[in-house]
């Protein structure tokens, strides 16, 4: 991934949002070294959000998203359900509101 491709997001006060990168052997054993968490608290701490890069694999996402990616087309179908930010931002209660 290049240095454009990760700063993909806006924070509130418009500063890009921090990416860490996680390497694959942090990923495989489940523990960050400590370096990676400090930067990562670090950011955090600052902003109040941070993305960690390569922390779950791809695969793990793409089940999640067919398990429940229909579920979640339903459900934006109702007019009635709310949506936090409005309903183009597609970020939905998850309680039903």
């Amino acid at each position: 991934m290049t240095e454009d491709e990760s700063k993909q997001g806006k924070g509130v006060d418009s500063r890009e949002v921090h990416h860490v990168p996680l390497s694959d052997h942090d990923r495989a054993s489940g523990i960050a070294s400590p370096e990676v968490i400090a930067e990562a608290v670090t950011f955090l701490h600052r902003d109040g959000i941070v993305v960690l890069d390569n922390a779950i694999e791809t695969s793990h996402l793409d089940a999640l998203n067919d398990l429940l990616g229909p579920e979640a087309e339903e459900i934006a179908k109702d007019p009635d359900h709310h949506f936090n930010f409005g309903k183009e931002t597609r970020n939905m209660v998850s309680n039903g509101w």
